[in-house]
C-alpha cells in the first residue's frame, strides 16, 4: 500500500481529499496544479523550497500565487503525515500578501444590452449571474429542476454544489425564473459558460468579465438592502470581510 502511494502520490492525495469530503471541483483544481508542477519540475516528492518558489514566481497575480501555495501546503502536509517526507518544503515559504480586491460591477447599460442581444442559452446563463449572483461553475452545473417555486409564490435557485462544497439556495425574481425555464437547457463545462458569456459581453463592446455580472449583483443587493449580513448570505461568502468590499 505504501509503495502504491509512492508510485502515484497525486492519485493517493486525490483519494484522501475525496475521503475527507473535499468537493470534486477542489480535488480537480488541486491535482491539476500538482500535475503541472510535476511536468515542469519533476517528482513533487523530491522538490525543494527553491524549486517550489521557481514554480510559483512566474504567476503575476498575488491571489493566484496565494491559492497555489495553499494547494502546495495541503499536498506536502498530507505527504508528511503519510510518512512520504520528513520535512515540508513549504514550511519556510512566507505567506503571499494579497491586496484587498475591490468589486468591479458590470455597468447596468452593458448588462441590459448584453441580455437583449445574447443567444437564448447564453442569456439564461447570464441571468443566473445577474439576478442570483451565481458563479460560472455553479451556472455550468445548473439544471431546470434547480429552479423551484415555493408555497409563498417566490422562486429560488437550488445550488447543489456551491463554493466550498455546500448545498445552498438563493432567491431569483419570478420573471427571470420563468424566462430561464422557457429557454434551452444545457450540460456544458465551466469554460463554455465563461466563453459564451464573455463573447456576449464583447459583442456589445464591453471588456467586462462574466464574474463582473456577479459583482453587479452584489453591489445592487447591498445598495437596495443596506444589510451586509443579508448580502453575505445571498452571495454565499464565507467571511463578512469579503462582503464588506462591496460597500466600496
Amino acid at each position: 500500500c505504501a509503495e502504491g502511494v509512492i508510485m502515484n502520490p497525486i492519485q493517493s492525495w486525490a483519494d484522501f481529499m475525496m475521503f475527507t469530503g473535499a468537493s470534486p471541483r477542489t480535488v480537480t483544481s488541486r491535482t491539476a496544479m500538482l500535475r503541472r508542477l510535476t511536468r515542469e519540475h519533476g517528482d513533487p516528492l523530491t522538490l525543494t523550497r527553491s524549486d517550489l518558489l521557481s514554480f510559483l514566481a512566474p504567476y503575476s497575480h498575488a491571489s493566484t500565487r496565494s491559492t497555489m501555495l495553499s494547494y502546495l501546503r495541503s499536498f506536502y502536509g498530507w505527504a508528511v503525515s503519510e510518512g512520504l517526507l520528513t520535512e515540508d518544503p513549504t514550511a519556510r515559504i512566507p505567506a503571499v500578501k494579497v491586496p484587498a480586491g475591490i468589486p468591479r460591477p458590470a455597468p447596468a447599460d452593458v448588462i441590459t444590452a448584453m441580455l437583449a442581444s445574447a443567444a437564448p442559452r447564453t442569456r439564461s446563463m447570464a441571468m443566473l449571474m445577474v439576478y442570483a449572483g451565481m458563479r460560472c461553475f455553479e451556472v455550468a452545473a445548473f439544471r431546470p429542476g434547480h429552479l423551484q417555486q415555493r408555497t409563498d409564490g417566490s422562486w429560488w435557485v437550488d445550488i447543489p454544489v456551491a463554493k466550498g462544497g455546500h448545498h445552498q439556495a438563493v432567491p431569483i425574481p419570478a420573471r427571470e425564473a420563468e424566462a430561464i425555464l422557457a429557454g434551452p437547457s444545457w450540460a456544458v463545462t465551466v469554460q463554455t459558460v465563461q466563453k459564451d458569456v464573455r463573447d456576449a459581453l464583447r459583442a456589445v463592446g464591453s471588456e467586462c468579465t462574466p464574474h463582473q455580472l456577479r459583482h453587479a449583483y452584489g453591489t445592487t443587493m447591498l445598495r437596495s438592502t443596506g444589510n451586509l449580513a443579508k448580502v453575505q448570505k445571498l452571495m454565499r461568502h464565507a467571511s463578512p470581510v469579503t462582503t464588506t468590499r462591496y460597500a466600496k
